[in-house]
C-alpha cells in the first residue's frame, strides 16, 4: 500500500469513522481511510483464522493502537476548527 497521496485523487469522508481521507491504493473499492481498512482486515483475520492466545493478543493490540491513532487524529482536527 502506498502511503502518499496521488495528484488528482479526490478527498472523501471515511465510511467508518467519518474523517476526511484520500485513497492511497488502487485496491480500495470502499471509501475507508487506511486505519479503518487495516482494522477491518485484522478483524477479518481474527474471525477467519480463529486466532487465539498470543496471535489474538497481538491482533487486538494492533487494533487498539489504530483506534488510538484515529482518536488522536480526530482530536487534532477538532482543535484546528
Amino acid at each position: 500500500m502506498r502511503r502518499h497521496f496521488e495528484r488528482g485523487t479526490a478527498v472523501f469522508d471515511c465510511e467508518v469513522c467519518g474523517r476526511k481521507a484520500r485513497n492511497t491504493s488502487d485496491q480500495y473499492q470502499r471509501r475507508v481511510c487506511s486505519q479503518c481498512n487495516e482494522i477491518g482486515e485484522i478483524e477479518n483475520g481474527i474471525s477467519d483464522n480463529n486466532l487465539t492466545g498470543a496471535e489474538l493478543a497481538q491482533a487486538e493490540k494492533r487494533i487498539a493502537k489504530l483506534r488510538a491513532e484515529l482518536k488522536r487524529i480526530a482530536n487534532r482536527s477538532k482543535g484546528r476548527g
